[in-house]
């Protein structure tokens, strides 16, 4: 899967944008009569996912993703944990708008050959950087978003759903499939440093800026059509998963 998300992007967010906006008809589904409440939920839950994909965007153009950062990391399993619990949002995506989507896949790989080595020192590095803050991160949103979603829910109903929907619905912005990595060269500045011609081999294609890029008419067919099928599942798994619960 990280192969895929670094190497064939647009395929992978075309994908991200289907499974995410098939949590929409969810989400309006539970609002059912759409009022005043709903419709600034939604605008307030929109611009808040665009404003956190444009600046997430800004910083991957100019400087490459955050990998070592363990307060990115603890949002990051907070954000996968809170996923889990709220209607219609893709832990996935959130991950992505982060920047910790690759660097979480890259830290289990490494895990998992650590492991299959029998490198404990390899081992006891990841669970350390990545596995722990990701872990209490989890922890945190289980339990913090469970409680406040609850306490929300039974006050401002309406408005809650409202913003879950703004949410799903700036989640295009954040995942635009047309845009790809781009090696730094000598004497970019690239996470607070100078690129040298030493250190340019040494930085990863996971890590590389990102910038858009105009796209054949093959990738925006095969886009769209990527699209609707992502659409399509989640919306058939949570048309079953209400199919089972009215059983």
């Amino acid at each position: 899967v990280r192969d895929l998300v670094v190497g064939q992007r647009w395929m992978m967010y075309s994908l991200f944008i289907g499974l995410t906006l098939g949590g929409a008809p969810v989400v309006w589904a539970l609002l059912g009569k759409c009022d005043k409440k709903a419709v600034a939920g939604a605008v307030a839950g929109f611009i808040g996912m665009a404003a956190l994909a444009l600046a997430q965007q800004k910083g991957a153009a100019g400087a490459g993703a955050d990998t070592g950062n363990f307060v990115m990391l603890f949002l990051a399993g907070a954000a996968g944990a809170s996923a889990m619990i709220l209607p219609g949002v893709s832990g996935g995506y959130l991950l992505l708008v982060l920047g910790q989507y690759v660097v979480i896949l890259s830290a289990i790989d490494s895990l998992k050959i650590g492991l299959s080595e029998r490198d404990m020192a390899a081992v006891l590095d990841v669970g350390l950087k990545v596995c722990l803050p990701v872990g209490v991160g989890v922890l945190a949103g289980i339990v913090g978003v469970s409680n406040l979603l609850q306490f929300l829910m039974k006050r401002y109903e309406k408005f809650v759903l409202g913003v879950l929907l703004g949410l799903l619905l700036g989640a295009v912005i954040g995942l635009w499939p047309f845009q790809e990595g781009v090696q730094p060269e000598v004497g970019d500045m690239f996470k607070g440093q100078i690129v040298t011609q030493e250190s340019i081999a040494d930085i990863d294609k996971e890590d590389y800026p990102t910038k858009f890029f105009k796209p054949t008419a093959g990738q925006s067919a095969g886009a769209v059509g990527i699209i609707l099928a992502g659409f399509g599942i989640t919306f058939l798994i949570a048309r079953f998963g209400r199919g089972k619960d009215e059983e």
